[in-house]
C-alpha cells in the first residue's frame, strides 16, 4: 500500500527538482536568443563585454534551427519525428511572437532572393560549411513551412504565399531528387552533401537528415516524393549493417568504434515498423552508448563528415548525438503503456544532463549602451569560456525540452504502476462507437434541446483528435449524472477509445485501501499521480460520499476523516483541473445523484460541463431495436429475419442498461412479439399497464411495438400477462424526483420550455407536494434563483398550483435580506424566455409577492 507514497516522497520528489531546474534553463536559453536577435536574424555568436553585430553573410541554418526551437517552445511543430511534442509551453510575449515572425519573414525572402539571383539552378539554402542544398537546413525550413501553412492568421508574415509554394516545391524537388541520384543509382555512395571541394566520408548523421526529411515529405505528399517508397529498403539496410557493425567494432579493443554512428542508426532503424528489430538489439545498444559514459559523459563523434587536403575535418556534435538519442527512446516509447527504454536507462540521460549544467556559460553583452547577462553554451570543440554560440545554445535547449517531456512521461508512467488503479488500453474496435452514438438516433424533445453525445463530441473530442492542434482553451472536465445503467462508464471508454487514449477508473476503494486513517494521504498521492499523465481519460466512479454537499444532511450524518474529504476534494481538484489543461487529458466525475455533490465541486473552473445521461426515449430505443436488430436486414423475408433474431439475439440484452438483467432472461420471448391482431392484443392486456391511461397505453405499445412487429407471428398470452408489468416499467416517463433534477439545473432551463403534455401532468400532480415537503423547501432556498425559473414557469401553467407557488416564494424564498433585489433578478429572468408575456399569471404572481 506504501508504494505510491514512499515513490512520492523520495525519487518523485527528486526528479520533479530536475524538472524544474530543467523550465528554468530553457527559460534562460530562449532569453539569450531573443535578446542576440539582431536585424531579423541571428549571429554565430556572442562574446563577453561586446556588443553585438549581425553577421556579414546571411546563414540559413543557423537562423532555421534556432526558429525550430522558438517554435517547439511555443509548441508548434509539422515534423512531429524531429520534433516530439513537448510539455513546456513558453508564454511569449507579443513582442517576443512579432520577433519570431519577422525572423521568419526574413528566412523567407532570403530564399527567395537567393533564387532571384540564381536563375539557372533551383537554391534553397547556400551554406560554406555543409554545401548547397543541405538535407538538414531543408529539413528544418520544411519543418517551418508546415507551420506557417497549419497558421490560421498568415497575414502577420509579410510574405507572398506563392513564394512559400515555390520554396516547398523546390525542396520535393531537391528531396526526390537526391533520392534517384545518390541513394537508387548504381554509382550511390551515400555521399549526400554538395560540396566537391572536401573528401566526403560516408556519415550516418548526413544519411539520417535526408531520410527524415524524404519521410516527412513522403507522409504529407507522396506524390512528389516518388521515390522514397523504393528508397526506403536501402535506407534500412544502410542502418541495420552500420548498426551491427559498430556492435562488432565495440567488443573489439582499440577498434574504430564510433558511439554517434551508433546512435544515428539506431534512430533509423527504430522509424521502420515492417522491418524494426526486436526489443533485445534496442537494449543491447543502448547498453553499449551507455558504457561508453564510463570515459565520458557525453558521446564524441569520431567518424568526420568530411576532410580538407590540410586534414581539417567536419564532426557531428554531441549534442546532435544525445537529440538523436533521446528522439528514438521517444520513438520507440511511444506506442508502449510505459516509457520503457527511456526509464530503463534514465541515468544514463542524467549524467549527460549533468555535463550539460557543467558546461553552462554565463556572459555580459552591451545593447543599446545597455548590459545584460545571458546564460548559455559553446562548441564543445572551441573552449573559449568567453563565449556563447547561438546555434550550439538553441540545440541545447531543444535537447532539454525533449529531456523533459520524458522526464514528465516517466514519472507519469512510474506513479500510475504504482498507485494499483484500474487502467485499460484503448479499444481499437470501439474506436468509432461515440460516432454510433451521436449520429443515427432521432431528434426526440429532449435530444434535440440537449445533445449530450455531440456536446462531447464537438467539446471534448474535436479539439484533441489532431495532437498537432491541440486547443489548450478547449473544456476538459465535465460531471456526468443519471440513473444507474444509462450509460456512463460505457460513455467514457468510448471517449477514450476514439482518442486513443488510455482510461484510468478511479473508485472509493482506490482512496480507502490503506485504511480509513490514510484516506487523505492515500487521496493526496493519487491526485499527485493523475496529475502527470498525459492524454488518459480519467473517471472518477461513484465517488459521491467524498464530494458530498456540505449543506446536507448525509454530510453531516458522516464521522471522523469523512466530514473532511469534502473540503479536502476541492483544491485537489482544481489542480486537477490546470494540469489536465497542461498536459492534454480529461477527467470525469460520474454521480447517480447530482443534487449530493457540492455547489464548489461543480463550479466553473473545476468543472467545465454538467452532462445528464437519461435513459433513451420511445423514439430512440425504437431505433436502437431497428438498428441492431433490423440493419441492413430489412429486404430479408420473413423466415430469414426469424432466422438472423435467432442468430443475433443476445445483442438485445445491451439495449436498456436498466433493464439488463429483465432483458437477457427474457428476450427470446421479446424477439417473438409480433401481433398482427394488434388491436386485439392490446384489448385482452392493457388492464395491465396499470401506470398509463388508456390512451396513453394504446401510444406506448404502438410506438414499441413497431420495432419489432415484423419478426415472427408466435403470440403468447400468458408470457404477456406474466411479464406485462415489467414491459409497462420500461417506458421512458420519468420519475418526479429524476425531473426535479434535471430541472434545478440552470444549463436544462432551455429543454422543458415547451414540455410536452406528459410532463406538463406529472408536474402539476407533483407541485402541491414539491413546494410544501420540507426537505424540498430547504434544497430550494439554496438554489439560485435563475435555476428556478424554469420549474417555477412549469408550475404556474396550471392555475390551481398558483397557491402553492404564491405561499412558497412569499413565505421561504422572499423572507430573506436583500429580497427586493432577488425579486428583480428573478423578474429579470423571465426575460431570457421569449414565449412568457410579461401578463401571464408567473409574472403578476411575482410582482404581487410583497
Amino acid at each position: 500500500m506504501k508504494r505510491l507514497e514512499e515513490y512520492i516522497q523520495n525519487q518523485f520528489k527528486d526528479i520533479q527538482a530536475e524538472i524544474n531546474e530543467i523550465n528554468s534553463k530553457v527559460e534562460d536559453a530562449i532569453f539569450t536568443i531573443l535578446k542576440t536577435q539582431q536585424k531579423d536574424q541571428w549571429p554565430y555568436l556572442a562574446a563577453h563585454e561586446k556588443t553585438l553585430e549581425p553577421p556579414e553573410n546571411y546563414s540559413f541554418s543557423t537562423n532555421a534551427m534556432i526558429l525550430c526551437m522558438l517554435h517547439l517552445a511555443d509548441n508548434k511543430v509539422c515534423h512531429e519525428q524531429l520534433y516530439p511534442r513537448v510539455s513546456i509551453t513558453t508564454n511569449f510575449t507579443e513582442s517576443s511572437k512579432k520577433k519570431r515572425r519577422t525572423a521568419l519573414c526574413k528566412l523567407f525572402k532570403e530564399i527567395v532572393a537567393l533564387n532571384q539571383d540564381n536563375s539557372n539552378k533551383k537554391f534553397v539554402t547556400k551554406s560554406n560549411t555543409y554545401g548547397d542544398n543541405d538535407p538538414s537546413s531543408l529539413l528544418w525550413i520544411s519543418n517551418l513551412i508546415g507551420i506557417y501553412n497549419d497558421a490560421e492568421d498568415k497575414s502577420s508574415i509579410n510574405i507572398n504565399p506563392s513564394d512559400i509554394k515555390n520554396i516547398e516545391d523546390t525542396i520535393f524537388k531537391i528531396t526526390d531528387d537526391t533520392l534517384q541520384e545518390k541513394i537508387l543509382s548504381t554509382s550511390a555512395n551515400f555521399q549526400l552533401l554538395n560540396i566537391e571541394r572536401y573528401k566526403q566520408s560516408t556519415n550516418a548523421f548526413v544519411v539520417l537528415k535526408i531520410f527524415l526529411l524524404a519521410k516527412a515529405l513522403y507522409e504529407k505528399k507522396p506524390s512528389k516524393v516518388k521515390n522514397f517508397p523504393q528508397a526506403r529498403p536501402v535506407f534500412f539496410s544502410f542502418f541495420e549493417q552500420r548498426l551491427h557493425q559498430q556492435l562488432s567494432y565495440n567488443s573489439i579493443p582499440d577498434s574504430r568504434f564510433d558511439p554517434a554512428e551508433l546512435v544515428f542508426c539506431l534512430e533509423g532503424i527504430s522509424l521502420f515498423n515492417e522491418f524494426k528489430p526486436n526489443d533485445e538489439t534496442f537494449e543491447r545498444a543502448l547498453e553499449v552508448i551507455g558504457q561508453h559514459q564510463s570515459t565520458a559523459p557525453y558521446w564524441r563523434p569520431i567518424n568526420p563528415i568530411y576532410a580538407t587536403q590540410q586534414g581539417q575535418i567536419l564532426l557531428p556534435l554531441s549534442i546532435e548525438v544525445a537529440n538523436s538519442l533521446l528522439r528514438t527512446c521517444l520513438s520507440l516509447d511511444k506506442s508502449r503503456d510505459t516509457p520503457m527504454f527511456f526509464s530503463n536507462h534514465l541515468p544514463l540521460f542524467q549524467r549527460y544532463y549533468r555535463w550539460l549544467k557543467a558546461q553552462l556559460r554565463k556572459i555580459t553583452i552591451f545593447d543599446s549602451n545597455k548590459k545584460f547577462d545571458l546564460w548559455g553554451w559553446e562548441s564543445e570543440h572551441v573552449g573559449n569560456p568567453h563565449e556563447i554560440h547561438l546555434w550550439q545554445t538553441s540545440e541545447i535547449a531543444t535537447y532539454l525540452m525533449l529531456y523533459n517531456s520524458a522526464l514528465q512521461l516517466h514519472i507519469g508512467s512510474e506513479t500510475l504502476n504504482r498507485a494499483n488503479l484500474l487502467v485499460e488500453k484503448a479499444n481499437e474496435d470501439n474506436k468509432d462507437k461515440i460516432d454510433e452514438l451521436i449520429d443515427p438516433f432521432p431528434r426526440d424533445y429532449i435530444n434535440q434541446k440537449y445533445p449530450i453525445y455531440s456536446i462531447i463530441r464537438d467539446n471534448f473530442i474535436k479539439p484533441r483528435a489532431d495532437p498537432q492542434s491541440y486547443d489548450p482553451t478547449a473544456p476538459c472536465s465535465f460531471l456526468l449524472y443519471g440513473p444507474p445503467g444509462t450509460g456512463k462508464t460505457f460513455l467514457t471508454k468510448c471517449i477514450a477509445d476514439k482518442l486513443n487514449w488510455r482510461h484510468i477508473t478511479v473508485t472509493p476503494s482506490d482512496f480507502l485501501a490503506g485504511g480509513s486513517g490514510e484516506v487523505e494521504a492515500r487521496a493526496k498521492a493519487i491526485f499527485q499521480c493523475l496529475e502527470q499523465q498525459q492524454e488518459v481519460v480519467i473517471l472518477f466512479d461513484e465517488i459521491d460520499h467524498f464530494l458530498l454537499d456540505r449543506e446536507s444532511d448525509e454530510y453531516h450524518n458522516q464521522t471522523g476523516i469523512f466530514q473532511f474529504m469534502t473540503p479536502g476534494m476541492l483544491p485537489k481538484l482544481q489542480r486537477l483541473r490546470d494540469k489536465a489543461e497542461k498536459n492534454n487529458f480529461i477527467f470525469v466525475i460520474a454521480t447517480n445523484y447530482e443534487e449530493r455533490i457540492d455547489p464548489a465541486i461543480k463550479r466553473l473552473g473545476r468543472i467545465d460541463e454538467k452532462l445528464p445521461l437519461l435513459p433513451p426515449c420511445n423514439k430512440v430505443r425504437q431505433t436502437i431495436i431497428e438498428n441492431i436488430i433490423f440493419g441492413d436486414k430489412r429486404k430479408l423475408s420473413e423466415k430469414e429475419k426469424q432466422d438472423w433474431v435467432e442468430q443475433n439475439i443476445k445483442k438485445l440484452a445491451g439495449l436498456f442498461p436498466p433493464k439488463k438483467h429483465w432483458l437477457e432472461q427474457n428476450s427470446k420471448e421479446l424477439a417473438d412479439l409480433s401481433l398482427p391482431k394488434r388491436q386485439e392484443w392490446i384489448k385482452d392486456n392493457t388492464e395491465g399497464l396499470t401506470d398509463l391511461s388508456p390512451q396513453k397505453k394504446k401510444t406506448w405499445i404502438k410506438q414499441n411495438i413497431k420495432g419489432i412487429e415484423d419478426l415472427s407471428f408466435s403470440k403468447k398470452k400468458k408470457w404477456i400477462k406474466d411479464n406485462i408489468q415489467e414491459l409497462a416499467d420500461l417506458t421512458p416517463l420519468y420519475t418526479y424526483k429524476e425531473l426535479s433534477n434535471f430541472l434545478k439545473n440552470s444549463e436544462h432551463k432551455q429543454t422543458f420550455d415547451k414540455p410536452e403534455s406528459i410532463y406538463k401532468t406529472k408536474l402539476t400532480q407533483y407541485i402541491p407536494r414539491f413546494f410544501t415537503q420540507q426537505k424540498t423547501l430547504k434544497q430550494l432556498e439554496q438554489t439560485p434563483y435563475k435555476e428556478l425559473v424554469p420549474l417555477l414557469f412549469l408550475a404556474c401553467e396550471q392555475e390551481k398550483t398558483l397557491r402553492y407557488l404564491r405561499t412558497f416564494l412569499g413565505e421561504h424564498l422572499f423572507k430573506k435580506p436583500g429580497a427586493d433585489i432577488l425579486k428583480l433578478e428573478l423578474l429579470e429572468n423571465l426575460k431570457r424566455y421569449p414565449q412568457i408575456d410579461p401578463k401571464t399569471t408567473l409574472t403578476k404572481t411575482l410582482e404581487g409577492i410583497d
